[in-house]
């Protein structure tokens, strides 16, 4: 039986005897796979052999009597991947999720499944390991040599450049994130004795400084005040996780004057200097000012409506809508159950009248079970 690389298993019947087989047991070799190369070969005769199961007890010859992993630098904590078992005929299934838990490992780079049929019968699962990073350097970064704050390369334990190539776009992430606008990370990974040598080749580029915030849409008192609440603001860098937060407030400041229909475009970044500085464009869409509607309570109530009304509830009929004052009246209502000994969730729902400028907002109370 035979597989490379995938999780179908084929049968193949290999004749004779192996040269590496346990202590107690006849030599006998393997056949080779119709498509097994020299140059595809994970595992050679020649390489260890990791005994996984092994039982001496007779077992039927269509079950399985030993599983072992061969293969060059092969830990021995991988056999705690191998779940198939002796003592039981062979199962596709079983094997299938031995060898998605043998790639899961990250170090294994090629498997082979083969079912050798002798004496005895033995489930092998012939692996190349992935070459070990026997040199790692980084080349390139600011002036200084050093990365930018915030970025981390590591050394990685083998050459997968899967692995790599994901630090590596990380990396780039969160330097184009702090204002690096075009950085770039890259990485080659060379062939040397007993491995790889990994060169990781950075490319910051200049830290994009904010030249200026413009708004469209708010007046220019209304984009003032806006203003005033951001971190994001002309002579600091550019950091992309504050100007984030940024959009946010906005919306929340607009959700808590009334404005429920507020909406803020994707920032547009206008770059000059080749980068090294940029100009943020906020195209903000406040809409208009809702004030609240009808208010209604219903579920589990501990009292009458009206003591919900005139003891929890201080946003009144004809009141700017404030979604931090629904808030705090919400959490007003689910400490007074508390304190009868109720726990409860208290939800919320709210009802646009677009064209008279209300919500209504009804208010569901309910026991925890």
């Amino acid at each position: 039986m035979i597989t490379r690389a995938g999780l179908v298993v084929a049968a193949l019947v290999a004749l004779g005897t192996t040269a590496c087989g346990g202590a107690g047991e006849g030599a006998h070799t393997r056949a080779p796979a119709k498509d097994a190369s020299t140059k595809n070969e994970p595992a050679r005769a020649q390489d260890p052999v990791l005994v996984c199961a092994d039982t001496r007890e007779s077992v039927p010859a269509d079950q399985i009597a030993r599983i072992e992993i061969q293969g060059a630098r092969v830990p021995q904590e991988l056999c705690t991947r191998v779940k198939h078992g002796i003592g039981r005929p062979l199962d596709d299934q079983r094997v299938d999720d031995d060898v998605r838990a043998l790639y899961a490992d990250g170090r294994v780079e090629d498997i082979i499944v083969l079912r050798e049929e002798g004496a005895r019968t033995v489930l092998v699962y012939s692996v190349r390991m992935r070459p070990p990073i026997v040199t790692f350097e980084i080349q390139g970064a600011d002036p200084s040599g050093a990365l930018p704050a915030g970025v981390v390369l590591e050394r990685p334990e083998v050459a997968d450049p899967g692995i790599v190539r994901a630090m590596t776009s990380d990396a780039t992430r969160e330097m184009r994130g702090a204002g690096y606008l075009h950085a770039t990370v890259d990485f080659e990974m060379t062939p040397r004795e007993g491995g790889v040598a990994l060169v990781l080749r950075v490319a910051p580029g200049p830290r994009a400084i904010v030249r200026a915030v413009r708004f469209e849409g708010p007046s220019s008192d209304r984009a003032r005040e806006l203003s005033a609440s951001m971190r994001t603001t002309a002579g600091k860098p550019l950091e992309r996780q504050a100007l984030e937060r940024d959009v946010l407030v906005i919306q929340a400041d607009g959700y808590d004057k009334g404005r429920l229909t507020t909406t803020v475009a994707e920032p547009e970044l206008v770059e000059s200097d080749g980068g090294a500085a940029v100009e943020i464009v906020l195209r903000v869409n406040e809409g208009p000012v809702f004030r609240l509607g009808k208010v209604s309570f219903e579920g589990d109530l501990i009292g009458p409506v009206k003591t919900y009304e005139r003891d929890f509830w201080t946003s009144k009929p004809g009141a700017i809508f404030s979604r931090t004052v629904v808030a705090t009246d919400i959490e007003r209502i689910r400490a007074f159950h508390e304190s009868r000994g109720s726990i409860v969730d208290v939800n919320p729902s709210v009802e646009l009248d677009a064209a008279h400028e209300k919500v209504d907002v009804k208010v569901r109370i309910e026991q925890r079970r």
